[in-house]
């Protein structure tokens, strides 16, 4: 649980810097950040992005800034868009997306871009439109805890 909930400040983390880089500034203030998940319910999400459970709203209040979690109810790039579309109508300053289908997002997310809103994906990337992916999970690390599991759940007998 806390590794998730790290998440969403690395992604803040990124978001900001990305935002407001430059050699001889330091960070921005103020921003707008809308975290966008595949849709809102998820308990996935909501440990990742909630101010309750540390995630990336938690570490936004931390900074003293706001965002808000917005997103549809399905988990489909038909409701995400009004979302995505939303928050660059808002002002948006970043965009943290889980990206729900990539090629359906891009059109929208490199809209975002277009208006220089930095966009971080993080859980599902959309390479072709994003600033920078956080990758939470390490294949082979998810591959060794499957197997420990596994062998715990059978005795480590192997039969």
């Amino acid at each position: 649980m806390k590794h998730l909930t790290s998440i969403g400040a690395i992604c803040l983390l990124g978001a900001m810097v990305l935002t407001t880089a430059t050699a001889a500034t330091s960070l921005k203030t103020g921003l707008k950040v809308f975290v966008i998940p595949k849709n809102l319910g998820n308990p996935y999400f909501t440990t990742s992005d909630s101010v309750k459970s540390g995630g990336a709203l938690f570490a936004l209040k931390q900074l003293k800034e706001n965002g808000t979690e917005t997103s549809g109810t399905a988990a489909t790039a038909a409701s995400q868009i009004p979302a995505i579309q939303a928050a660059i109508t808002k002002g948006a300053n970043a965009l943290i997306v889980s990206a729900t289908d990539a090629s359906a997002l891009c059109p929208t997310l490199r809209q975002a871009m277009a208006r220089k809103i930095t966009v971080v994906t993080y859980d599902s990337d959309a390479p072709a439109c994003r600033n920078l992916f956080i990758n939470q999970a390490d294949s082979k690390a998810i591959g060794t805890s499957q197997i420990d599991l596994l062998a715990s759940q059978i005795g480590k007998s192997g039969t």
